[in-house]
């Protein structure tokens, strides 16, 4: 039977993917405002108002992406097929 695309794996990481990339051309100095903030909070530092909405919608990011590689049964077999790691395994002679 298969699988509805939209309930694969790869199709909601991709997806999650898009819209923190999305996120990231929206601001040209998207690393830099981020460990610019992460500075701020570790310092104890006041963060402002568009900043502390920039950071929460970062996080909601990586918890989402997070959440998703911890509870999807196929995050395993993704990383298998699409990091190339069966190259790095040694070959198995099937004479």
């Amino acid at each position: 039977m298969a699988e509805n695309l939209l309930e694969t794996y790869g199709y909601k990481i991709c997806i999650l993917l898009s819209f923190m990339q999305d996120r990231a051309e929206q601001d040209k100095n998207f690393i830099d405002r981020i460990m610019a903030i992460k500075r701020q909070i570790r310092i104890g530092d006041p963060i402002d108002d568009d900043d502390q909405l920039f950071f929460s919608d970062i996080m909601d990011d990586v918890i989402r992406i997070a959440e998703l590689g911890t509870k999807h049964e196929d995050f395993g077999k993704f990383l298998f097929t699409h990091a190339d790691i069966d190259a790095y395994l040694p070959a198995k002679n099937n004479n």
